[in-house]
């Protein structure tokens, strides 16, 4: 199987079935992130769309990033940036707890997990869109900070500092509402 940094190069090089690879790879991902950062999905589908034709338009121009998957992040977030005048960071509800329970789970716990969700729900609403947005991308898309901060345009140190105080907020939120949850970093 193709790596990365291989997949790429021969993209570069004009080869279909590595823009094809790369494009199976990281879609999916872009779209659930670009779904994160607008509420259009047209614009959303349209921005991914307009990546990968800058890509393959500009293939012999591009150099070889450090991470193929950042580097399309980083320019959807960049192309939504020029489609809307705001980027609107909902609350990821579809990855936060699965939206239908196994089907052994007894209704007991469905309604613990539906309860859960709520809460979670209710907890993340109260931070501010970057905070969110970096918790999304930390937690959910399992970026490192270095990635994250490329694709936020911010330093490694604020992104560690972004998540710190993201994290920080909910376990204050949570306190004061005398929930009993574990949040681990």
């Amino acid at each position: 199987m193709m790596n990365e940094l291989q997949a790429w190069e021969n993209l570069r090089k004009g080869s279909e079935a590595a823009f094809s690879l790369i494009y199976r790879r990281h879609a999916p991902l872009m779209l659930r992130y670009g779904h994160k950062l607008s509420n259009d999905s047209d614009i959303v589908r349209d921005s991914v769309q307009q990546v990968y034709l800058n890509v393959w338009n500009s293939r012999e121009r591009l150099g070889t990033p450090v991470c193929v998957r950042t580097y399309l992040l980083k320019a959807l977030r960049r192309e939504l940036a020029k489609r809307q005048t705001h980027l609107a960071f909902p609350l990821p509800e579809e990855h936060l707890l699965p939206s239908e329970p196994p089907y052994e789970a007894t209704l007991i716990i469905e309604q613990m997990q539906e309860q859960t969700q709520h809460v979670v729900r209710a907890l993340l609403s109260q931070l501010l869109e970057r905070q969110r947005e970096a918790i999304f991308l930390r937690y959910f898309a399992d970026l490192n900070a270095k990635e994250i901060a490329q694709i936020m345009g911010i330093d490694q140190t604020s992104v560690y500092k972004l998540i710190y105080k993201a994290l920080d907020n909910l376990n204050s939120y949570m306190n004061k509402s005398k929930l009993m949850f574990n949040v681990s970093i």
